[in-house]
């Protein structure tokens, strides 16, 4: 649990100094993307750990290079990154197109930006080292739980940028459940997919441009009824992928 802490703790630090360095920008005009000088050091509170554990944690190297998850583990992976930000449409009562140009464009430009930042190194950290630190110390299913509320916790640093970046706090406060439902929903794949994180990534990444390209358009940001819809359909897909997995291991264990 040490190192639960100590990873927390990293990354609070980077993201209140990033708090501080918000509105000063950044702009990577390969990507055509201008960034927050604290939003990078929000995400460097991201990948530091997640480069100290791939140069020492065989354990997490192994997770990340292995491809061996099955290839239904990968539909499944991507059809719930890509879909499950979408949903927010249908609670929104919104009368704009779902799937424009813009959108499309969104996605794929920050997918390919994002993926080797936040997923890639917070799914090593979460899933490929305290995942599986968290099954020795406690049973499969409480670790499912318990590394989900602490990766919730842990984005509640980048919960603190986006407030100060101006979303209002009525919808900050669905962000905590759906870090929540998000982290089962990873933790189950996880162990389905045999402890392969390259399913994780893609889920992790499709999910973050998805979100981007949905509610960055048409004043999207500031629907609540977006917002819920996303929640419910986290929470939804996290129950059904809870009990799957945790009837599987009752089947192993039987």
């Amino acid at each position: 649990m040490e190192s639960l802490f100590a990873i927390l703790g990293f990354s609070w630090t980077f993201c209140i100094a990033g708090f501080f360095l918000l509105n000063i920008y950044k702009t990577i005009p390969i990507f055509d993307i201008s960034i927050s000088i604290g939003s990078i050091l929000a995400l460097l509170g991201s990948i530091l750990p997640g480069c100290f554990i791939l140069i020492f944690i065989k354990t997490s190297r192994d997770a990340l290079l292995r491809l061996d998850a099955g290839v239904h583990i990968y539909l499944i992976a991507l059809a719930i990154g890509v879909g499950v930000p979408f949903t927010g449409y249908f609670g929104a009562a919104d009368s704009n197109r779902l799937f424009t140009d813009t959108t499309i464009s969104t996605f794929i430009r920050v997918f390919a930006f994002n993926i080797f930042l936040s997923p890639l190194w917070e799914e090593i950290t979460w899933r490929g080292y305290l995942a599986q630190r968290l099954r020795t110390l406690t049973s499969e299913m409480n670790s499912v739980l318990l590394g989900s509320i602490g990766w919730s916790i842990w984005h509640l640093g980048f919960l603190l940028i986006l407030f100060r970046g101006g979303l209002p706090l009525k919808l900050l406060v669905f962000l905590p459940f759906q870090y929540f439902f998000l982290g089962i929903i990873l933790n189950c794949i996880f162990k389905k997919g045999n402890g392969v994180l390259l399913p994780c990534i893609l889920l992790h990444a499709c999910y973050n441009a998805g979100v981007t390209a949905y509610l960055g358009q048409f004043d999207r940001s500031l629907n609540m009824n977006s917002y819920i819809s996303i929640t419910v359909t986290l929470g939804v897909t996290s129950l059904a992928a809870f009990l799957l997995a945790e009837r599987r291991i009752k089947q192993k264990s039987a």
